[in-house]
C-alpha cells in the first residue's frame, strides 16, 4: 500500500498486516525505488507521473498504478533511465529527491527503421539459440548492447513476444508460399512421442526436393496429442496438419515407425481423405527391430555388461576409470589423450548398444587397472571394491564373444547412419542394403534355415501336422519355410499356455532385470558360456531381417531400379526386378500422356559420371566367395 504526502510524492505505508503482526505492531520495512521518481495525479490516485521526464521538459506518459502495482514503472525507469533497485540511491540527492539532471546519458539516436531491424535481429537471435525472455532484463546483455548501440531501446518482454509472433507468421506466410508456388511433390515424416513430463507430441516434418538439386527440411507441426492415441486420432490430426498447411495435392508419402496405432492411421489417412498417399516404414527403425532380435539371444552377457558400465557410472569409480586412462596414456604414448567414460544403451537410441559396448571394450584394460590398484592398497574397503570389480570384468571367453558382435554389428551400425542422412536419397538404398546385408547374415556352409529355426525355437520343433501340405509352404523357400515355423511356434505357445506363460514370464522377468538396473546397485553375475552364443544372434537377426523385408514397397523397387549406382544390382529375385521394370514403365507411360510426350525411338545413353557407392561395393566385395560370381565389375561398368 502507499500513500501520498503534501507534495505528491508516493510514499510507501505498511501494507495490511496479519492479526498476530498488528497486535505487536509488526509494519513492512521495505519500499519500491519507484516511490522516489514518480508523483501521483492530483485528482486520481491510481496514475503516476515520472519526475525525470517532467524537469526535462518532456511530456510524461501517465501510467496506472491501479492496486499497487508498479511493475511499468520500474520498466519505464529501467528502459528510460537507467534506473533500477541496485543502482537508484545514486540518482538521489541528499533529500532523496530525483536529480535536476536525471535523463538518461544514451543518446537517442536510433532512427525508427534501425530500431525495428535492430529489434528484429535480437528476436532472430533469441529463436536461434532458443533464450529465454528474461535475457532481455539481464544487466550484464544490457550493458553489452547500450555499449554496441547506445541509442537502440532494448523492448520489453511483451513487446519481445509479439515480434516473435510477428516473425512466425511471416515464416509461416514464406514457407505456406514456398510450398504452394515451387514444390510439386513433399515426403512427410511423423512420430509421436512422450515427454519426460508424460505429455504426448505428435511430429510432423516435411521434406522437398528445391529447383536447385538440394534437400530442404522443415518441422511443419509438434501437437500436443490428447490420450488415447489411436489411428482415428493419429489420422485426424494429420489431416488437418496437410489441410492446415495446403497439402492435399502435393504430399504422396509419410514416413512413420511400425506402431500399430501409425499404421492404422496412415490407413485410415488414405482410405477417408488422400488416397494417393502412401505409407513409408521407416527403414532405421525396422533394422533396429532386427538387431533387437539378436540382443535378445544375448541378454545374459547384456547384463553382464550393463552392470560393469553401472560401476563405473558412480562419480567415485569414474574418476579412478579416467586417472587409470591417463596413467596408461602416460606411459605407453607419453601424451596426454583425453579420458573417456562408459556410455549407456538404451532401446530407443538407435545403435547405442553397438556404441556402448565398443567403449567397454576400449576401456576394458583400464577397468583392469583400476581393479589391480585397488586390490594392491592397504585399507580393507578399498579392497572389496576390487575384488567386486573383479567379479565384474568380462572373462576372456566373453571378451572374445564381445569383439566378434562388434565384427558383426558394424555394418548394420554403418548402414543404420548410411540411412540416417537428411542430405542425400535414401529410399534407393533401402532394398540393396538390406539384401547385403540378409547375405551377409545367412547361413553359411553346412548352415541352413532349418539350422537357424532350431538355434532359436528349439530341435522339439518339427511340422508334424499332417493337415499341412505342400501347398501350404510356398516353394520359394526358405523365407516362407521360416514364417511358417513362427507361425506354427506361435500357435503351439497358445495352445500349451502353460508352457507358453511360463516362457513369456521368463523373457518378462529378463526384460525387466535388463531394463531397470539401479545404477547405484551392481550386482555380481556369473560368467557366461559363449560357446554357440554368436550364431543365434546371428541366426535371430537373419530371421527377423527375412520377415521384416520379405517383400520390398513398390517406391522402393522403382527407386532401386532408378538408381544408375545399382544399375546392374542382382536382385534376390527375378520377381523383384521384373515388378520394378513394371512399375517403371507404367510411371513413363503416365508421364507421358500427362506431358504428351512423343515416344522415345532411339535408346537413352546413360551418363557413367556418376559417383559410386563405395561403402555398397565394400559389403557387396566382402561377400563375395566365388570370384566367377563376382558383381563388383558387371556393377562398375553400365
Amino acid at each position: 500500500m502507499t500513500s501520498d504526502d503534501d507534495t505528491g510524492t508516493i510514499r510507501s505505508t505498511p501494507s495490511t498486516p496479519s492479526t498476530s503482526r498488528r497486535r505487536i505492531g509488526i509494519t513492512r520495512s521495505n519500499k519500491s525505488h519507484t516511490s522516489f521518481f514518480f508523483r501521483t495525479d492530483e485528482s486520481n490516485f491510481e496514475i503516476a507521473y515520472c519526475k525525470i521526464c517532467e524537469r526535462a521538459n518532456q511530456n510524461p506518459y501517465p501510467y496506472s498504478r491501479k492496486g499497487g502495482n508498479t511493475s511499468n514503472l520500474i520498466a519505464h525507469l529501467r528502459d528510460k533511465h537507467g534506473i533500477i533497485k541496485e543502482n537508484y540511491t545514486e540518482y538521489l540527492d541528499v533529500n532523496n529527491e530525483p536529480k535536476v539532471v536525471q535523463t538518461s546519458n544514451r543518446p537517442s539516436t536510433c532512427s525508427p527503421e534501425r530500431q525495428e531491424l535492430l529489434s528484429q535481429m535480437l528476436m532472430k537471435f533469441i529463436i536461434h539459440f532458443v533464450l529465454p525472455l528474461y535475457v532481455l532484463q539481464n544487466e550484464s546483455f544490457r550493458e553489452f548492447v547500450y555499449t554496441c548501440e547506445p541509442g537502440f531501446k532494448i523492448p520489453c518482454e511483451k513487446t519481445a513476444k509479439g515480434l516473435i509472433h510477428e516473425a512466425y507468421n511471416w515464416c509461416h506466410n514464406q514457407l505456406q508460399s514456398l510450398l504452394l508456388n515451387s514444390v510439386t511433390a513433399i515426403h512427410l515424416t511423423t512420430d509421436l512421442w512422450t515427454s519426460k513430463s508424460r505429455h504426448s507430441f505428435l511430429g510432423v516434418t516435411a521434406t522437398w526436393l528445391s529447383s536447385d538439386f538440394k534437400f530442404r527440411e522443415v518441422l511443419l507441426s509438434c501437437n500436443h496429442i490428447e490420450y488415447p492415441h489411436t489411428g482415428e486420432v493419429i489420422s485426424e490430426e494429420l489431416f488437418q496438419i496437410i489441410h492446415r498447411w495446403r497439402l492435399d495435392n502435393t504430399v504422396f508419402t509419410i514416413a512413420t515407425d511400425n506402431a500399430a496405432n501409425m499404421l492404422k492411421g496412415i490407413e485410415l489417412l488414405h482410405d477417408n481423405y488422400f488416397n494417393v498417399i502412401r505409407r513409408q516404414p521407416c527403414a532405421a527403425h525396422t533394422l533396429q527391430l532386427s538387431v533387437q532380435e539378436g540382443l535378445k539371444q544375448c541378454r545374459e552377457i547384456h547384463c553382464r555388461i550393463k552392470n560393469l558400465q553401472n560401476f563405473f557410472r558412480l562419480p567415485k569409480q569414474a574418476q579412478r576409470l579416467r586417472e587409470a586412462q591417463n596413467e596408461m596414456n602416460q606411459d605407453i604414448q607419453h601424451s596426454v589423450v583425453s579420458p573417456l567414460d562408459v556410455l549407456t544403451d538404451t532401446k530407443t537410441r538407435w545403435n547405442s548398444t553397438y556404441l556402448a559396448w565398443k567403449r567397454v571394450l576400449e576401456l576394458h584394460n583400464a577397468m583392469r587397472f583400476v581393479s589391480a590398484t585397488l586390490l594392491s592398497k592397504p585399507d580393507r574397503t578399498s579392497q572389496k571394491e576390487g575384488e567386486k570389480l573383479e567379479k565384474l570384468c568380462l572373462s576372456v571367453e566373453e571378451k572374445e564373444f564381445l569383439q566378434e558382435m562388434m565384427k558383426l554389428l558394424e555394418p548394420i551400425e554403418r548402414v543404420t547412419r548410411r540411412l540416417c542422412g537428411a542430405e542425400y536419397p535414401t529410399l534407393s538404398l533401402v532394398y540393396p542394403y538390406m539384401e547385403l546385408l540378409k547375405k551377409k547374415f545367412a547361413p553359411k556352409d553346412n548352415e541352413s534355415v532349418q539350422t537357424y529355426i532350431n538355434l532359436i525355437y528349439g530341435e522339439s520343433y518339427e511340422d508334424d501336422d499332417d493337415s499341412v501340405t505342400d501347398d501350404d509352404i510356398p516353394t520359394a523357400g526358405a523365407r516362407q519355410h521360416w514364417q511358417y515355423a513362427h507361425r506354427q511356434f506361435c500357435q503351439k505357445m497358445k495352445n500349451t499356455h502353460v508352457q507358453g506363460q511360463n516362457i513369456r514370464n521368463q523373457v518378462r522377468s529378463s526384460n525387466t532385470e535388463l531394463d531397470n538396473l539401479d545404477p547405484n546397485r551392481v550386482e555380481y553375475l556369473p560368467s557366461i558360456s559363449t560357446n554357440g552364443l554368436l550364431q543365434k544372434v546371428r541366426a535371430a537377426i537373419y530371421l527377423s531381417m527375412d520377415e521384416l523385408w520379405a517383400v520390398p514397397t513398390d517406391i522402393a523397387l522403382v527407386a532401386t531400379f532408378l538408381d544408375p549406382r545399382f544399375k546392374h544390382f542382382h536382385w534376390s529375385t527375378e520377381e523383384n526386378r521384373n515388378e520394378a521394370q513394371r512399375l517403371v514403365l507404367i510411371l513413363y507411360e503416365e508421364l507421358k500422356q500427362s506431358l504428351n510426350a512423343p515416344g522415345i525411338e532411339e535408346p537413352l545413353i546413360m551418363d557413367k559420371s556418376y559417383e559410386e557407392d563405395d561403402f555398397f561395393l565394400e559389403l557387396e566385395g566382402g561377400l563375395q566367395t566365388n570370384p566367377e560370381d563376382s558383381e563388383v565389375a558387371c556393377y562398375t561398368s553400365l
